[in-house]
């Protein structure tokens, strides 16, 4: 009986520290993402010519819709081989 209790009382105090990481965490992500300003990342798209990874917001599409990370990629074109 005496173990079952000691085996309880573990039990419960690895609960709460778990508990206590995890808010920590949470407070953690919570504090970067304001620090950034709310922003969420951008994701990164390979270029179809030079395969240079940039930024969605600044990729450039043709018609196929194909990113380009410049203008004069785009005109270029995939690049074969």
């Amino acid at each position: 009986m005496k173990f079952l209790f000691w085996f309880l009382v573990v039990w419960l105090v690895w609960r709460w520290w778990r508990s206590v990481r995890r808010l920590g965490a949470r407070r953690a992500a919570a504090r970067d993402a304001q620090a950034s300003g709310g922003v969420a990342p951008d994701w990164m798209v390979p270029c179809a010519h030079c395969g240079l990874h940039v930024p969605q917001a600044e990729m450039l599409m043709d018609d196929a819709g194909l990113a380009y990370c410049s203008e004069a990629h785009r005109r270029l074109g995939v690049r074969h081989g």
